[in-house]
């Protein structure tokens, strides 16, 4: 962990990925956000039904200090089938098929990882994103080398409990 900047994390990368993440969920899903506070993640930790995960390459410009890490939305798939409903104006009773709901999660994790981009830019801070990777199946968990530092989000929208996973070496 070496190249793990704490600071960094606190004061630009996590306000950053925060604020998208709310901006995205309020923009695309018409859907109000809680926000929980970033923890250390656990092993094992949090479980999900499907994931999507974009990488995250780049540098801090006033140091050249190298920046790599991932972002993830983690969910069940009855949460993110009532987020694809919302952003599509579905009907609650109405079927979404396994392929959309991949779409969706690759593209809000898309969308997330973006606008933190966007955000930090000005900030000093200048990383590339990589494409989507959606992963799918029933309580899995993302798990990332020994020398990555992750931090679970609780993102909360009506009753549903969905995560905000940044890791960083």
């Amino acid at each position: 962990m070496s190249n793990f900047d704490i600071n960094l994390f606190n004061e630009k990368l996590m306000p950053a990925f925060r604020e998208s993440t709310r901006e995205a969920f309020e923009t695309m899903a018409m859907t109000s956000i809680e926000i929980g506070a970033a923890i250390p993640k656990q092993k094992g930790q949090p479980e999900g039904a499907i994931s999507g995960t974009i990488g995250i390459s780049g540098s801090v410009q006033a140091t050249a200090a190298p920046i790599c890490g991932n972002v993830s939305l983690i969910f069940e798939k009855n949460t993110v089938e009532r987020i694809f409903k919302a952003m599509t104006g579905m009907g609650p009773d109405e079927t979404v098929n396994a392929d959309e709901l991949k779409d969706v999660v690759g593209e809000l994790a898309n969308m997330v990882a973006g606008g933190a981009k966007s955000k930090t830019q000005g900030n000093g801070v200048d990383f590339n994103i990589s494409l989507p990777t959606v992963v799918v199946g029933e309580k899995h968990h993302l798990e990332m080398p020994s020398n990555t530092k992750s931090f679970v989000v609780p993102l909360k929208a009506n009753s549903d409990t969905f995560f905000l996973e940044l890791s960083f070496s």
